[in-house]
């Protein structure tokens, strides 16, 4: 019997040891997999949140001396509202009332700012409404910066403070 147990005993020993390397290394692997979903995941909210502080960017410019024709603002209209959507569809509750709070804004204004191109005076139109679509552009711009900067357990790892977008500057890439 004891030479049995001589045998068995390391077998057993040897194959437990065996498993445990199993499972240890099947854990790292479903964390690792995790590591690269919410990798992914960031930078998918990267790009959607870039497009859409892209199109916020063009509204500034038709400021800086490019006042849009009719077509143009229902041209960036139609980009926002794509934008807006997608924001919507994939932000934190916290960006998404930014992002409404904003659409708000824009609603009490894009009628007069759509007349206002058709008859040349979209600059003068805007700048009186300016304070507040501003105000708004910002608080979804940082709501979106604290999204990206909060770590995957649901921990800011940055402080959000910063109005500085956390996407890459100019329109990113497709």
């Amino acid at each position: 019997m004891s030479d049995f147990l001589l045998v068995v005993v390391p077998a057993l020993l040897a194959l437990a040891g065996g498993l445990a390397g199993v499972l240890v290394s099947e854990r790292h692997q479903r964390r690792r997999h995790d590591e690269v979903r919410q990798d992914a995941e960031r930078e998918r909210k990267r790009g959607v949140y870039g497009e859409y502080g892209w199109t916020l960017g063009r509204l500034e410019k038709y400021v800086t001396g490019y006042d849009p024709s009719r077509s143009d603002w229902e041209d960036w209209l139609d980009h926002y509202w794509y934008h807006a959507g997608l924001a919507r569809l994939i932000g934190t509750r916290e960006v998404v009332e930014a992002v409404d709070h904003f659409d708000a804004e824009l609603e009490k204004v894009s009628q007069l700012l759509s007349d206002a191109a058709a008859s040349g005076e979209w600059r003068t139109t805007f700048l009186a409404h300016a304070g507040e679509l501003r105000q708004a552009s910002r608080a979804a711009q940082a709501a979106m910066n604290a999204d990206l900067d909060r770590a995957p357990d649901g921990a800011t790892s940055t402080p959000a403070s910063s109005s500085s977008p956390r996407w890459p500057r100019g329109r990113p890439r497709s």
